[in-house]
């Protein structure tokens, strides 16, 4: 996709619908006391489909208007909002589970990582409470040694799947799911 293109849609790629399946078959349902926080939630399709398969009490944040509207109408205001993840107000630890598909961009003025995705993963990890549960849905070419550094120090579990075919056409799409909290062997991070 070019630059363009994707800065028209704020980077905006939700997972295609084909994948629903795979994605939803790696959870047993919970209980609808376990909160599911989507802070890029588009509007909210995976969000909703995954809430009913887990079992889960879903809550959405989406920037764009016409797709937070769509959140808002699908979940209602009081689990639904349209605000920058960056300035989202929720209570830290609070979340069962977490969706994370961050848009697909790049801050040339940040310092260190430039993509988006890893800042965004790293913003929204407060969010989920230890033991909880973060889907973490990017490219291949994003599981960076910084990023694989961070999961393996903030997570007692990681596992990476990748997606069948290219997203796109183009791309490896992979989903990390990692279990926020300490690792089981701390000396084997070094």
């Amino acid at each position: 996709m070019a630059r363009a293109e994707s800065k028209m849609i704020m980077g905006y790629l939700p997972i295609e619908e084909r994948h629903y399946p795979a994605l939803l078959s790696l959870v047993a349902p919970a209980t609808p006391a376990v909160r599911l926080l989507d802070p890029f939630a588009g509007e909210g399709a995976f969000l909703e489909a995954a809430a009913k398969a887990w079992n889960l009490t879903p809550y959405a944040n989406e920037l764009d208007g016409e797709r937070a509207g769509a959140c808002i109408t699908r979940f209602g205001a009081t689990q639904a909002v349209r605000c920058d993840v960056e300035r989202l107000v929720a209570s830290n630890n609070a979340f069962g589970a977490a969706w994370l598909n961050p848009p697909y961009d790049h801050d040339a003025g940040a310092s260190g990582s430039k993509r988006v995705e890893f800042r965004y993963l790293r913003h929204a990890w407060k969010w989920v409470q230890d033991g909880g549960l973060a889907f973490w849905c990017i490219y291949r070419q994003h599981i960076t040694s910084e990023a694989a550094a961070f999961l393996a120090k903030h997570s007692s579990r990681v596992d990476v799947w990748a997606l069948p075919g290219k997203h796109l056409g183009e791309y490896d799409q992979m989903i990390v799911a990692a279990i926020k909290g300490v690792p089981l062997d701390p000396a084997a991070l070094y």
